[in-house]
This record gives structure tokens, C-alpha cells and sequence, in this order.
């Protein structure tokens, strides 16, 4: 018959013992997959141990807002966040470093009037938290010198 498609033949591929196991098997090998799985379940243990101490309201996540101000007045957006308890990671990067001055500035003042913390994270980026955040940032130290990195940055508020 003129219109019937060819027939395709497929060959057969041989199944190994290992792709035969359940993925969850397959994953590790030996007794290093033993104790994964040992750690994992305490892991998850530990976990569902804490939420039942601590509670559903231990359950809620907390959120960053990452904003990256292109002018001076986009800063009271970024105080409002602030009011509203939320954590704020603020990227200059979009901003001239006059810019980026003044508007740490303005941000420098709501974060002492609210009781705050701001920390410089990297060049152009900072991290404004409310009071009821603890900030723990490792400080880049010069073995030999013993003396902080932050001359790198571009802004002059060291803190």
C-alpha cells in the first residue's frame, strides 16, 4: 500500500541492576549511603522536634527585599519597607556614587530614628534591617596587616 509508513523497530536496551532500584537506592553507594540516609532522617527528626517546641508562628519565613535604587527618591520606598519590619538588600549599583551618598544617608538617618542596623555587604550593596535582626557579617581582616579591607570600598561611610 502506497500511503502505510515504514515500521520503526526499536532495539531492545538492556536495563542495569542499578538503573532496576528505586532512585532513592541509586543515589549513594556502600554504607556512605546508609549514613546519608541515617543523617538525613535525623535531620528531619530535629526539624519536625522544633516545630512542634516552637510553634506555627516559628513556621513563617523570613523574606529579603532586594532593591536597587536608580535615583535619590526611591529611598522613602525603601524606609517604608523598613517600617513595615521587612529586611532590605540595597544594591548603589544603578546610582552615581554622589547618588548613592546622599541616599545613604537619608537611609543612615530612618535607620537610627527606627532603632535599625545597616551594613555595608559589599562595594554597592548594603543591608538595612529592623531592630529585632541580628546582622552577623564576617570582616574581611589582612593577615599580615591585621587591618580591615574596607579602604577597597567606594563610599566613605565605613562601618
Amino acid at each position: 500500500m502506497p500511503n502505510e509508513q515504514p515500521k520503526l523497530q526499536v532495539a531492545k536496551k538492556e536495563v542495569t541492576r542499578e538503573q532496576a532500584l528505586p532512585l532513592e537506592k541509586r543515589r549513594g553507594t556502600g554504607s556512605h549511603s546508609s549514613e546519608s540516609v541515617a543523617n538525613i532522617q535525623r535531620l528531619n527528626e530535629r526539624q519536625q522536634e522544633l516545630l512542634a517546641i516552637n510553634g506555627p508562628e516559628r513556621e513563617k519565613k523570613t523574606t529579603i527585599d532586594i532593591k536597587f535604587p536608580k535615583r535619590y527618591e526611591d529611598a522613602p520606598e525603601i524606609v517604608n519597607l523598613l517600617l513595615e519590619n521587612a529586611s532590605i538588600l540595597i544594591d548603589f549599583q544603578f546610582m552615581t556614587e554622589q547618588q548613592a551618598r546622599r541616599c545613604l544617608d537619608y537611609l543612615d538617618g530612618a535607620r537610627s530614628v527606627l532603632a535599625g542596623n545597616l551594613k555595608k555587604v559589599s562595594n554597592s550593596m548594603w543591608l538595612l534591617t529592623p531592630v529585632n535582626v541580628r546582622v552577623n557579617i564576617d570582616e574581611l581582616r589582612n593577615v599580615n596587616s591585621g587591618q580591615h579591607l574596607d579602604g577597597q570600598f567606594d563610599f566613605d561611610m565605613k562601618r
